[in-house]
């Protein structure tokens, strides 16, 4: 958004965004043309997780996602943050 300090939490954003589509192979914002993804991003709604996307997302890994996606950077997470979440402290013990 113009006029806003850049801060890691807009690359958290970004990277919710990437999690998202990683998980789903599709986009948490939806339109028809640039305009209309920018104007749903500006918006804010809550991400939606469809199922036919997500069959057996895990709740907590659309926790993790909502809290990177949040509109209001004061309540996203950071990138600290991110890497404390439980979905990543539980999903690394499985990698181990």
């Amino acid at each position: 958004m113009a006029g806003e300090t850049y801060d890691e939490k807009m690359d958290v954003w970004s990277a919710g965004v990437v999690l998202y589509f990683m998980l789903g192979w599709t986009l948490p914002f939806n339109g028809e043309n640039v305009e209309e993804i920018v104007a749903a991003v500006k918006k804010g709604d809550p991400v939606r997780f469809p199922k036919e996307f997500f069959p057996w997302l895990s709740r907590g890994a659309e926790d993790l996602i909502e809290q990177m996606l949040a509109r209001d950077p004061a309540v996203r997470l950071s990138a600290e943050q991110v890497l404390r979440h439980p979905w990543i402290t539980e999903m690394s013990m499985t990698w181990v």
